[in-house]
This record gives C-alpha cells, sequence and structure tokens, in this order.
C-alpha cells in the first residue's frame, strides 16, 4: 500500500473511470491491446462488458489489466457476457459488491479523502425479447444502492432515432428505456465527441449508441464537472469510454479591453457580470444560449449560479467588452446576435 501525503489528500479532485465492450478476452494478442488502452488512459476504475470469461484468475486478469488492479467479475453464459469491475487498491477499498445477471455493483471508499459512492456496470441482453426483464431489473437497483451513484456500461438500448446512422428503431423499447432512465432519477452524461460507440464493421457500416453513463443527483453534486469523451479502438466493435469526474473549481479570468484580441470563441461558457445580474452564455451544437440569474450578496464570491451545473470554464468580464469583443471579430452567426441584444438590454436596465 502507497503512503498518502497531506498534500496528495488535498489535491485528489480528479480521476477517471473506462467503460469498454471488449468483445471477448479469450486471446492474449488482444488482451495485450486492451490492456495498452487502459495504460495509456491511466484510470483508477474499469468497467469491462463482455469479458465472454467463463473463470477470470489472477493470472489472467494481470493479462488485460493494469498491474495491481484488483477485481470483481461475472462469469459468461457461455461465449456470451462476461463482466468485470477492476480498481486500483492505492486509490479505492471495495466496501461492498453484488452480482446480478445483467450487473455487477460496487461501492467503494476513497483511500484518500472522505469520499464514498457505488458504480454499477452493466451489459444489457443483446437478444430483446429480454430487454423488458433487464429494464426492471435497473428499475429495482436505487433500492441497493444508496448515495451517489454512476451507472455505465452497453445497454443494447437506444433512446431515440439519432442514435442509430440509418434512424430505424423499437420505439416500444425506446420508451420503456427512456421511462426506466427517468423513474432511476438519473442524467445522462453525453458523450462529447462522437455521436456513436458501436459499429457492425461492415464496408457500409450500421451505426448505433449503445453505450453510456448516467449518474444522480448526489454524484452530481460532488463532482460538477464530470465528462464524457472517447478512446481510441485498437479492436472490438464498441468504443471505449473515458468518464473524467472532476470536483476542482476553476479560477475566474478577467476578460477586458486589454486580453479581448486574444480571446477566442473556445472560450465560452462565459459568466457575465452585470450589476447584480449573472449572465450564462454556453454553446451546444453551436448554438448560443444566455440564461439569466440574480444573485445575493453573499452568493456572489462563489462565482455560480444556482439551480445550473458549475461550468467548464468561467470568465467574469463587462457585458460591454464582451459586446466589442463578439462584433470584432464576427464569430456569432446572425441567428445568434438576439442574445447580444439580450444582453445589452439586461445590462442597460437598472438594478432593482
Amino acid at each position: 500500500m502507497n503512503l498518502v501525503n497531506d498534500q496528495t489528500l488535498a489535491s485528489f479532485r480528479c480521476f477517471s473511470v473506462i467503460s469498454w465492450n471488449v468483445r471477448g478476452l479469450g486471446d492474449p494478442d488482444k488482451c495485450k491491446l486492451v490492456r495498452n488502452v487502459f495504460l495509456n488512459a491511466n484510470p483508477v476504475i474499469l468497467c469491462i462488458q463482455e469479458s465472454m470469461l467463463s473463470n477470470v484468475d489472477f493470472f489472467k486478469a494481470a493479462s488485460f489489466l493494469p498491474p495491481g488492479f484488483l477485481f470483481a467479475s461475472s462469469p459468461a453464459d457461455g461465449s456470451r457476457g462476461g463482466m468485470i469491475t477492476a480498481w486500483d487498491p492505492n486509490v479505492f477499498t471495495l466496501k461492498n459488491q453484488f452480482c446480478k445477471p445483467y450487473t455487477i455493483a460496487c461501492t467503494f471508499t476513497c483511500n484518500l479523502s472522505d469520499l464514498d459512492f457505488s458504480i454499477t456496470n452493466t451489459y444489457g441482453p443483446s437478444d430483446h425479447a429480454f430487454s423488458l426483464p433487464y429494464l426492471q431489473h435497473l428499475f429495482e437497483l436505487p433500492n441497493l444502492i444508496p448515495g451517489p451513484w454512476i451507472l455505465l456500461g452497453d445497454f443494447n438500448l437506444v433512446r431515440q432515432p439519432s442514435d442509430k446512422n440509418n434512424g430505424q428503431i423499437n420505439s416500444t423499447l425506446a420508451n420503456a428505456f427512456n421511462s426506466t432512465i427517468l423513474q432511476l432519477c438519473v442524467s445522462e452524461i453525453e458523450l462529447s465527441d462522437r455521436l456513436y460507440t458501436w459499429s457492425n464493421l461492415q464496408p457500409f457500416p450500421i451505426l448505433a449508441r449503445l453505450d453510456r453513463v448516467f449518474t444522480n443527483n448526489d454524484l452530481n453534486s460532488l463532482f460538477p464537472l464530470t465528462t464524457l469523451s472517447s478512446l481510441p479502438r485498437p479492436t472490438s466493435d464498441h468504443t471505449p469510454l473515458l468518464l473524467t469526474l472532476n470536483t476542482e473549481i476553476p479560477k475566474a479570468q478577467i476578460l477586458d479591453s486589454k486580453n479581448i484580441g486574444c480571446t477566442t470563441i473556445a472560450s465560452f461558457p462565459l459568466l457575465l457580470r452585470a450589476g447584480d445580474r449573472f449572465l450564462i452564455l454556453e454553446t451546444r451544437l453551436g448554438k448560443l444560449s444566455l440564461v439569466s440569474s440574480r444573485l445575493e450578496p453573499g452568493q456572489r464570491s462563489g462565482l455560480g449560479v444556482p439551480g445550473h451545473r458549475l461550468l467548464s470554464l468561467t470568465i467574469v468580464a463587462s457585458s460591454l467588452s464582451f459586446l466589442i469583443f463578439s462584433k470584432k471579430t464576427e464569430t456569432f452567426h446572425s441567428k445568434n446576435f438576439r442574445c447580444g441584444k439580450l444582453l445589452e438590454k439586461c445590462c442597460s436596465s437598472k438594478s432593482d
């Protein structure tokens, strides 16, 4: 066990989790490819689906896991399924676990802080005749898992037509999936850099988003800057996903006429101050949105807006400088300029 000093304890505000349907770990050469992905990404928790292994001993685990990782596994049913959840024992201690036909649920205590949370690794049935019983199983999980919770894996279900490149979905199952998510009181972490996570690897492929990450409100409160991105896929027909959990609040940067020329549209989202109004501008899929909020004096020091998630980048700026910046660089589309007009109106109005 590594010794943890006070500085390490204080700075432990960010860690990562990988979720990946590897499509079998029986081939030693494939195990090396999988292991290299894990070593390069340096996660502290791994959630593997479709190991296709009926038994996982420590010798086999060493062929695809980072050195020293401990693990819990669920055996495959013949050539189908099999799940593994692995973790770095220098960072986490397993507090509790249980395995069900479609899930491995683990509760961890962090060795570097007072953090306790649960993570459920899931692999949904590829035979959709079993999808509704699977969703019923997911629905029952919160009764067994209190506190901060991550639900992730290959669900083998889509939520909407845009989750497939051909738009062809089973609407009944999609509606049932969405209803289950709503009843679980979890929110999906949006994948930031791609639309699909699975391909049938054909010359004219069918693409779908089958792999997802959900978190509950308790987890979101602890890690307000959580992000989800993809990793390179050297094997398998699924893309590995990297979940980064972060509690560190970024330092504010003052934007004024002296440094405005070197700032680009990539600096969004912005937090602008106009009297006692705080105005959030953020871009999603190229569209700019504006939210106005009035803060009490005691809330201003935190630079947060009640009811809104902490932003990935925060900049406190004068609204007039922002308007000069947006007009000078012409970075806005015409339909988005109305946000500037709304901002100007908010700034010109007198504070109550």
